[in-house]
């Protein structure tokens, strides 16, 4: 596992890195976009997370209502005498340990300020053993852009990396809009009433905006998108986040082979365009590498094997810098260098591929 190793961009490429302004003056980037004079998408009234201190709770049914409910859900699919048995069940349940384990439910859900199902619900995914790949892990296909000049894939790559940074920044600085589902638009979707949005506390914030008809939506899964990964752990897989200062780079993978770019200044600030995609055609100008051990394919198996099998690469130190380099990353690209021949093989690839990338 020798081969496993990150290479820094800028060291690596340093020559095609500082020539960025000489490329970008022979090949002119298509990247247009609408963003504020500080580099974000958009600038906000209301600060992103401006409701989420006053969200209201998911209400935890009454037991007899979740037992009702799970029997109408039983009858559906059980034969008769097999629902006759589970519906004595039901009601035996009901009648003894039910009460005192819906009172604890109760009692720990008031230490809790985020809904009760939130545990279970990101347990039911982490405790799962099966591969990420079909089983978890969805695709989305973009259509193809109506300029050629931005379908060549270092542009389109860097294209997409420039705009992904530009969202973290405006999400990381609270310039992102809150999600809120409008019932009178023409009342809540106006400058006046964000201004009084933004005046009011936060913790009465969203009890306000319903009032008048607007409901602030839970965004606190926002808190994942960027510079957190999923650690495979033996029965169940950890999920990590990392600080801006651990995570100023992306890592892209091509081959196999990983690369990391820097996206972010220390200042916070975005690399410029130019230098992101001359990054991109440099890692594109090097040679394929399809002989080295694929470690991406380790991330397909099942959950458990990764994490023995990930513990054994981390004993040596190169491949616990480069495991490292990778986890904390902003966030990850994959360079393909498969021929598409059409919309099926298009979207196999983008749901699993040969798993090598």
């Amino acid at each position: 596992l020798a081969h496993f190793q990150v290479f820094t961009v800028p060291k690596m490429l340093r020559s095609v890195v500082e020539t960025a302004a000489a490329v970008a003056a022979r090949t002119p980037l298509q990247f247009v976009r609408t963003v504020t004079s500080s580099g974000h998408l958009s600038r906000t009234i209301i600060p992103t997370f401006h409701f989420q201190d006053s969200l209201p709770k998911l209400p935890i049914p009454k037991l007899e209502d979740t037992l009702q409910r799970y029997l109408r859900s039983a009858q559906a699919v059980l034969p008769s005498s097999v629902y006759e048995t589970t519906k004595a069940v039901v009601a035996d349940f009901g009648a003894k340990e039910g009460p005192a384990l819906h009172a604890r439910l109760l009692a720990e859900n008031k230490k809790e300020y985020t809904s009760y199902i939130t545990k279970p619900w990101f347990d039911m995914y982490l405790e799962d053993r099966r591969p990420l790949p079909i089983n978890t892990n969805p695709q989305l296909t973009f259509l193809n852009d109506s300029n050629p000049a931005k379908m060549d894939q270092a542009q389109r790559a860097s294209s997409l990396i420039v705009s992904a940074v530009r969202f973290y920044r405006t999400l990381r600085d609270g310039m992102l809009a809150p999600e809120i589902f409008h019932t009178n638009p023409a009342k809540s979707q106006t400058v006046g009433w964000q201004r009084k949005m933004a005046a009011m506390p936060r913790q009465i914030a969203w009890y306000a905006a319903f009032i008048d008809g607007a409901y602030p939506l839970d965004m606190s899964q926002y808190n994942r998108l960027f510079s957190s990964t999923r650690i495979p752990r033996t029965r169940k897989d950890e999920l990590v986040s990392f600080e801006e200062a651990k995570s100023r780079h992306i890592v892209v993978q091509r081959g196999s082979s990983f690369y990391t770019v820097p996206v972010l200044n220390a200042d916070g600030t975005a690399i410029a365009p130019n230098h992101i995609y001359t990054a991109i055609k440099g890692i594109l100008n090097q040679p394929l590498d399809t002989q080295s051990a694929p470690i991406g394919a380790l991330t397909t198996a099942n959950r458990d094997f990764w994490a023995q099998t990930r513990e054994g690469l981390i004993a040596n130190p190169t491949n616990k810098a480069s495991l490292e380099a990778i986890d904390s990353a902003l966030f990850a690209v994959c360079l393909e260098d498969t021929k598409i021949g059409g919309a099926v093989e298009e979207d196999r690839l983008f749901l699993h591929g040969n798993g090598r990338n």
